[in-house]
Formats: C-alpha cells, structure tokens, sequence
C-alpha cells in the first residue's frame, strides 16, 4: 500500500502546524500531576525527535517508479474534484490486454472516503470501449451495488473510476483469488453461490435467445492460433511448423468448425477471480467490463473454471494426478450438485474440485445439450486453449487439459 499527497501543504506549512502541536502538547504535560522523571523520559528531547521524524517525511516527495508521473498524474487528475489531501493505493493486478489496475482510496481531513478502482491504459480505444460497454450493459442495472464509474485522459493514457468493490466503497473488500487461497470451501462456496446471484447476472439473463453457430463464430474474438502455436512449440520443444501439423492442432480445427446449438446472452466475457471482489459481508461486485456484450451463455462459466485450475491450483501438484483429475472431469456427473471426486487427490486439492463442481451446477441452466454437456465442454475447450498463451498460468497443465478434452470432442463429433 503507498501513498501519495496531491500536495496541498508545504514543509514550512507543515512545521509550523507541528509546532503548534509540540507547543500545546508540552503544555499539557507541564499540567499534569503525574510524575514523568520516573519513566526515564525526556519530553523536551523526544519532542525533538518527533520533529525531525516529521520533516524528513515532508521535506521531499518520494516517488513511487513503477507507478511513474503519468500515471500519479491521471490518478490525481480523476480526484481533482474531491480536493483531497492523499490518495492511498495498492496494485491489485496487471491486465492481459495491457491495463493496470489499482485500488484507490483518497483522504480528507475529517471525512470517511469510498474506494474505487482504477484502470489505465494506454491504448484509449480499449477503455473507450470499456466504458462504452459499461453505459450500456452496467450502469443502473443494479442500483444497490453501486456500480458507477468516471474516465480522465491524458496525452499518454486513459483511467476509468469505478465507484463500488464494495457497498459505498467504505466496507473492505478483496478479489476473489485471495479467498481462493486461505479461506474455507464453505465460504467459497457460498461466494460462488453469491456471485451469479447477483442482480447483474438476473438482468443479464433476461436478453437470453437461442442461436446456432460454428463454435468458431460463438469464440471468434478470444482465439489467436498463431500465439498459442508459438507457445506449444515452447512449451513441447518442438518446431513451430510440427506443431501446426500435430493431432492437437488439427482437432482445434474440427472442433472449431462444428455446429453448436446454443443460447446467447450478455456475459460478463472474461470472468476470472481477479475481476470478482468480495467484501466483508460477502456481497459480490464485479470489475472489467472491456469484454461484456452478448455472448455464448456458457462462456462466464467455462472461463472461471479456468481461472480456477491454471491461474490459482498449487503449482506443486503432480502433473500425473492432475490429468487424472481431467479425465474424471470428462464425466458429466461432475455437474451434479455435491458431486465427491474419485480420483486420488491430496487434501489441499479438493477445495478447488468442490469450487469447479460448483460452477458446473450453477451453469445447467444455460446448457443447451443437457443430455451430454457437449455445449459446455465445448466452451471450456475453446476457454482452454486460450489459457495456453499466457505465462502466468500453468501453461503445460492447460495444455494437457485442452489435448484431453479435444480428443474427448472429437469422439463424441465423429469427426
């Protein structure tokens, strides 16, 4: 957590309210019938320190590097209005698509202020189209959250403010990928519950129709074949070209040109558990509405199994008990609501099943194919094979994971 004052006093300000105070302090103590001496304390001397403590704090500005003056500079510029003396932030995560985003708090003298979340970027259409999608698809649909958001743009970037992460901003709240970590599979479970309960998701459900496309038309928006062959050719070892000619590769192919019955809907459209925030009441709140609009309707839940198992499983699982545990996952009654896992699977694994289990529950209600599932394992193939690309997941795990459902597909489409 850092801090940074839009600078409102100067030093010599500063020193002379200090003065002020050490005066009146010394004072009261002189009036006070208890004897000091006896503590081996030196008042005149400690109030001395104190100042010196002071003046080193406000006699230079420090600058925090890797936050830069840009970015200090349209921070500051979203809470030019509200004229405040420090903004308080912290980093809560990087962007895929390139955006920063901060938890930001800014303090008055003698006011109670809200938090928000900031975004910035650089490319200024992405955010355009963020708030864009927020105007239309967000604001007012949910009038107890909250949710209301403002933009400022600089020469370099665009920031978008979001007012909410919790009820007024006030309660403490944190992203659902810390409670992943430490808190208990009840309470997770509960903010699984919580989160497609909310009212976002029930206006959302409203625009709900039934569609027929390729599954390539359903994802044409969130695949990038070449960057993902480029990584398996990492990741495997082998040549760009050999992977392109791989079984895999060619069973992406099939799969993307298959026929998928299906309902369309808006979707929240990147649904992983740094955009979902939980406050002390565990009431939910959502943030990164850059990819939302009218989506397959299997496509918020299919992305937050994965986020579940590259983005936040133990890196230390065995590779071998975690193709188990896909193969298990193959079976559609892991969509049965308190379905008990099988395989053999270590204590500090079967929180995260339970959660996946979870998901697969709550996302019936949109499988258009409830006789095989095969919309949903199709949606989470797609969801899949995008994780690939991406370094800060575990890469050969969704690798492994999308080869086992692509082969599973392919069966199943007699292709």
């Amino acid at each position: 957590m850092i801090t940074f004052s839009p600078g409102m006093y100067s030093e010599k300000q500063s020193m002379k309210s200090m003065d002020s105070f050490s005066s009146i302090f010394a004072k009261d103590i002189s009036k006070m019938s208890i004897n000091f001496d006896s503590f081996g304390v030196d008042y005149d001397s400690e109030l001395v320190t104190i100042r010196e403590e002071i003046a080193y704090l406000i006699r230079t500005d420090l600058a925090n590097r890797r936050l830069g003056p840009e970015r200090e500079k349209i921070i500051k510029k979203l809470f030019d209005k509200e004229h405040c003396h420090d903004i308080i932030y912290e980093e809560l995560h990087s962007g895929y698509s390139g955006s920063r985003v901060f938890e930001v708090q800014p303090f008055k003298e003698t006011v109670s202020t809200a938090r928000y979340v900031i975004k910035i970027n650089e490319d200024k259409n992405k955010l355009a189209k963020e708030i864009s999608n927020f105007k239309m698809l967000v604001q007012g649909l949910d009038p107890e959250s909250g949710y209301s958001c403002e933009e400022a743009i600089t020469e370099k970037y665009r920031a978008i403010k979001y007012n909410y992460a919790s009820v007024g901003g006030v309660i403490d709240s944190e992203s659902f990928s810390e409670q992943l970590l430490y808190a208990d599979e009840a309470k997770v479970l509960t903010i699984i519950e919580n989160l497609f309960g909310i009212k976002l998701f029930e206006r959302w459900d409203a625009t709900k129709e039934v569609a027929n496309l390729t599954l390539k038309q359903w994802y044409q928006d969130y695949i990038n074949v070449e960057e993902i062959i480029k990584k398996i050719a990492i990741i495997k070892d082998e040549e760009e070209e050999d992977v392109r000619k791989s079984e895999f590769i060619s069973n992406f192919d099939k799969i993307c040109q298959a026929q998928v019955e299906g309902f369309l809907k808006v979707c929240h459209g990147d649904l992983h558990a740094k955009n979902i925030f939980v406050d002390e009441n565990e009431k939910v709140f959502l943030i990164d509405f850059g990819d939302t609009g009218k989506k397959h309707a299997l496509i918020d839940y299919a992305t937050l199994e994965c986020s579940v198992k590259f983005q936040h499983l133990p890196k230390y699982l065995d590779s071998t008990m975690l193709v188990d545990v896909e193969k298990e996952l193959l079976d559609i009654a892991t969509f049965d609501q308190g379905y008990i896992f099988k395989s053999n699977v270590r204590s500090d694994l079967k929180k995260f099943l339970s959660v996946i289990n979870k998901i697969r529950n709550l996302s019936r209600k949109y499988i258009y194919d409830q006789q095989t599932k095969r919309d949903y394992f199709m949606a989470l193939f797609l969801m899949t094979f995008r994780q690939i690309r991406y370094d800060t997941l575990n890469q050969l795990y969704a690798l492994k994971s999308a080869e086992i459902l692509g082969d599973k597909i392919v069966k199943d489409l007699g292709v």
